[in-house]
């Protein structure tokens, strides 16, 4: 179901009192879409296609052609088998809402507008349909990206600590965010010149491109190069903060928080999966990445201290459950131009 859509059901749920007989909130096996999804009963494109065709409407305000519409579906919804009662009650429902709606949209207008702002039209959405669906997409995302060594993580990241206990700097991201690194720096080229940042106490060096550091880490580990133009090894995949947090020293070059993904793949992962609206698949993807390096990488284990870090990193509860196969990239031996890929197997 489209987000468009699944905002709108809601937004009759939460109205239900409009129509003359409530229906109680609903399993989604019994929601108007489950209905909906009954294409067999329906004998026109547009009857087959209405979930597509109905936000359109509301959102042009096209409330003559929705009135027609609506009457349309009423008949053909009338035709379900009696084994389909429940979903049939619930198009009814929603039928009779958007009849009540539109027949006096100055008087709903604040309903109305509230679906309105849910339409957006969303390139994602085809590439998931395309896929057959959000899980699929989010399989074929992990599928297609890079994960490291799980010990070339756990070097890197006692690397970190150590220099951290030590007071050492560490390279960190430029963040424009006022008030992020002591003493203030308003411009980036200052910022990258400075000697004497820190970071909450942690002393940092700012890089000079916001991955320069993380491209040469990854080039003298393993042989491989990124981001780096057509020159490159990988070309059209990103470097991935899976965490986020790359203004922080603790994270920009911590390995258990890096991912090679498809460039595709990154537009998503940029996303905040805690912000309001955040899209149940921004939610899915980001917690599904999180949940394969936890297990991966074996970070709830004693061979790390996260002390430092607050506690160990954690996810989002949505994730996509299953047996993955994954790309590891092994960490480089003496005499290799580049160090080998192998496939590893993690269970979430």
């Amino acid at each position: 179901m489209k987000q468009t859509v699944k905002v709108i059901y809601e937004t009759y749920f939460n109205n239900m009192s409009l129509v003359k007989n409530p229906l109680p909130k609903c399993p989604q096996a019994y929601n108007p879409h489950a209905g909906f999804k009954l294409t067999q009963y329906f004998a026109t494109a547009d009857e087959k296609n209405f979930e597509d065709i109905f936000p359109v409407m509301i959102a042009e305000e096209d409330f003559a052609g929705l009135q027609s519409l609506v009457s349309q579906m009423r008949k053909s919804v009338g035709n379900f088998d009696i084994k389909h009662k429940s979903a049939k009650s619930y198009c009814m429902s929603f039928l009779d809402f958007l009849d009540k709606i539109i027949a006096a949209p100055k008087k709903y207008k604040k309903i109305i507008k509230e679906m309105q702002d849910a339409y957006h039209i969303d390139g994602i959405e085809a590439l998931a349909d395309a896929m057959g669906g959000e899980n699929i997409l989010v399989k074929k995302a992990i599928a297609e990206s890079y994960f490291f060594d799980p010990k070339s993580a756990i070097d890197r990241h006692k690397k970190i600590l150590t220099a951290l206990s030590n007071n050492q700097e560490l390279p960190a991201r430029w963040s424009s965010e006022a008030g992020v690194y002591s003493p203030s720096v308003s411009d980036k080229k200052v910022a990258v010149k400075s000697t004497g940042l820190q970071y909450k106490g942690m002393p940092v060096i700012i890089d000079k491109d916001g991955n320069a550091q993380v491209r040469s880490l990854i080039k003298c580990s393993t042989g491989y190069t990124v981001s780096g133009g057509i020159s490159s090894i990988f070309q059209n995949y990103k470097i991935s903060h899976i965490w986020g947090n790359a203004y922080d020293p603790r994270y920009f070059t911590n390995l258990w928080n890096i991912v090679l993904v498809p460039s595709w793949v990154n537009d998503l992962l940029d996303k905040d999966e805690y912000a309001p609206g955040a899209t149940p698949l921004v939610i899915k993807l980001k917690s599904t990445f999180k949940a394969v390096c936890l297990q991966h990488y074996k970070m709830r284990s004693n061979d790390y201290n996260f002390n430092m870090w607050g506690g160990t990193p954690t996810h989002r509860p949505e994730f996509v459950k299953g047996d993955y196969t994954i790309n590891c990239i092994c960490p480089l031996q003496q005499g290799e131009r580049l160090s080998g890929i192998k496939k590893e197997h993690v269970k979430i």
